[in-house]
């Protein structure tokens, strides 16, 4: 590709009349390649005293990356090969240690040095020190094509040599795996920014929608999924933790809207019943427990007017359930999904149901 303003003139004009779609593409991919194609002044250091200082004897290497024809001899000699590779920073001295599987050593390569879609620290350096002053290099190929069952072996390898070098521009310590890692104060403050409680609510509100959207298939394996868990599944440690978050003391209580003050919002509420556990909770207002959880968050849930006239302590400290008390036919309740909505209690404010404020004592 010639980079002249007419080949690029050309090219422009070329594919502005153009309908074909992969032209189309091939000429963005092109010329956004040449963003990060900036030379600097280059350190004239001998690549074999760098690779002395590091400890390592690469078996392929590159350097003067911003040559085209440097990047096309690395694509044609990394086809069908996989293995571990290394950058590094000829300047500082400083280098990234990845895998890449087969076929992905140059999209691993590209994507870190060329369309910054790899490492931050990396993308960083390259943009200050120009890819002039990389180096691109081979530390080990695997031998056999990279697989769903061999590709542990593959991370395994990587994780070796990580702990070995200690590489400045690794962040995860392990490949494939963040267990460690930890945010600085700036990153988890643009974390809680992003998730905002609009943004939580609008989140929620796109889960509701899609809640009836389910496809069969979909709902088939999510199904085979929670049948085929092993009965081990959860730890002792888990299982403990789950029984304290669930044993808790729940408040519902209803607005007052006699007492309430609609010009200053102020609410008056009247305790209807205590129950104990998200588990009993969820079995009297006939819905889930992460519902009963989620609504604990928020601090309501909408449950269905037949149900109101129960929830008091006489009614729920000597009776199981709510549902055998209303007055409806048990054989639709289980047929019609229509029927079953009515009865059960749901954080979207359906017909027929009531707000009623929801706390943990």
């Amino acid at each position: 590709y010639n980079n002249s303003p007419k080949s690029f003139n050309y090219k422009h004009s070329f594919y502005k009349h153009s309908h074909q779609r992969s032209n189309k593409f091939n000429y963005i991919l092109s010329v956004k390649r040449f963003y990060s194609l900036k030379s600097k002044p280059q350190d004239i250091t001998n690549e074999i005293d760098i690779f002395n200082d590091i400890g390592i004897i690469p078996i392929d290497w590159w350097s003067n990356l911003d040559n085209t024809e440097v990047r096309s001899n690395i694509n044609k000699h990394l086809k069908s090969k996989s293995g571990i590779y290394i950058i590094i920073n000829k300047i500082t001295c400083n280098y990234y240690v990845g895998s890449g599987s087969t076929n992905r050593l140059y999209t691993r390569f590209s994507n870190h040095l060329l369309y910054y879609h790899g490492s931050k620290l990396i993308k960083k350096s390259v943009i200050k020190y120009g890819l002039n002053n990389f180096i691109f290099a081979i530390l080990e190929y695997y031998p056999y094509e990279i697989t769903k069952l061999n590709n542990k072996e593959l991370l395994a390898l990587e994780t070796s040599y990580i702990s070995l070098l200690s590489p400045s521009y690794n962040i995860l310590t392990e490949a494939g795996n963040s267990f460690g890692y930890k945010h600085s104060e700036e990153s988890l403050l643009k974390m809680k920014l992003a998730f905002s409680e609009e943004r939580k609510e609008l989140v929620r509100q796109l889960q509701y929608k899609r809640k009836d959207k389910w496809s069969d298939d979909s709902k088939l394996k999510l199904r085979n999924i929670a049948l085929n868990r092993p009965s081990d599944y959860l730890s002792k440690e888990g299982k403990i933790k789950i029984s304290i978050n669930n044993s808790i003391n729940i408040l519902l209580s209803q607005q007052d809207k006699q007492l309430s003050n609609q010009n200053t919002n102020e609410i008056s509420l009247i305790k209807l019943c205590n129950i104990l556990s998200i588990n009993r909770t969820s079995h009297l207002l006939c819905c889930s427990s992460k519902t009963v959880q989620r609504a604990l968050d928020l601090g309501w849930i909408y449950v269905p007017n037949v149900f109101i006239p129960y929830l008091n302590n006489n009614h729920i400290n000597n009776n199981n359930d709510i549902i055998s008390f209303i007055n409806i036919d048990k054989t639709s309740l289980q047929r019609c999904k229509e029927i079953k909505k009515k009865y059960k209690s749901s954080l979207v404010n359906l017909p027929n149901h009531t707000k009623i404020f929801i706390s943990r004592i």
